[in-house]
């Protein structure tokens, strides 16, 4: 098989595996609910809440509302 081909095949066989991870909405009625140990790219310190390592490991990104003025943010574009 072709290098690409491979490739394709290891993401294909990523993809078919049934999921470890338990998914959970975002929300805070739902938050007490997720099981912690399901949460696997942000650890258990006083850095983030909760809700924002949900939306870590759901999303990938952090959204932090104010984090860069709009002034900054008109400059750079």
């Amino acid at each position: 098989m072709s290098g690409a081909a491979d490739r394709l095949k290891v993401v294909v066989n990523h993809l078919d595996r049934p999921s470890s991870f338990v998914q959970a909405s975002t929300s805070g009625q739902n938050v007490a609910y997720y099981q912690p140990q399901a949460l696997r790219y942000s650890f258990d310190n006083d850095l983030l809440s909760t809700e924002q390592r949900i939306s870590y490991e759901e999303d990938g990104f952090l959204l932090i509302k104010g984090l860069v003025s709009g002034e900054h943010i008109d400059r750079f574009r």
